[in-house]
């Protein structure tokens, strides 16, 4: 019998230095909202804690990677900070990338539309017998974007690739 994603779960301090970004994983394209990293940071300064940030660890035991999924690393840092409460998924990287095409998609988290399509071809990518309904349901998004999408990877003569350009350092 396989484990539930809440008996692979564990939520602890974890620093900052430990947690990676992975460009498979990464659901920003566009650089950090700098007015969204002070208010939170301000919050963290008044002692208002946010929700502990999504971390997979990702990896061979003893050699675990910690790759971010969702979470404020910049706010946390700006605030002279070195470790973070992590919720911290025992899993796979194609689990982590998974879990990242969905986040970021509430209505209080905006995405560009850059971001949109990259957490849908995230998603293709790493699931791509997964009908559109549920990718959509996923990826927080219309079915119809994620039919362009799916046509748009299909034309390409390479097939459904991740963008691979490697998101911006984490700050």
């Amino acid at each position: 019998m396989s484990k539930t994603r809440d008996e692979l779960t564990e939520t602890k301090l974890l620093a900052l230095d430990m947690i990676e970004r992975d460009p498979l994983v990464e659901p920003r394209i566009e650089p950090i909202d700098r007015h969204i990293v002070q208010a939170i940071g301000w919050s963290i300064r008044n002692g208002i804690s946010p929700p502990p940030i999504l971390v997979y660890a990702v990896g061979p035991r003893g050699r675990k990677r910690f790759l971010l999924v969702d979470g404020r690393i910049a706010a946390t840092r700006s605030t002279g900070g070195t470790e973070i409460m992590a919720e911290i998924v025992d899993g796979t990287l194609e689990q982590a990338a998974w879990a990242a095409a969905g986040a970021n998609g509430r209505p209080q988290q905006t995405r560009s539309p850059a971001e949109v399509r990259r957490a849908i071809q995230t998603a293709i990518r790493v699931a791509p017998r997964a009908e559109d309904r549920r990718i959509a349901e996923h990826c927080q998004c219309p079915r119809a974007t994620v039919r362009d999408v799916r046509q748009a990877l299909a034309a390409r003569p390479t097939g459904p690739a991740v963008d691979s350009a490697r998101p911006a350092a984490v700050r």
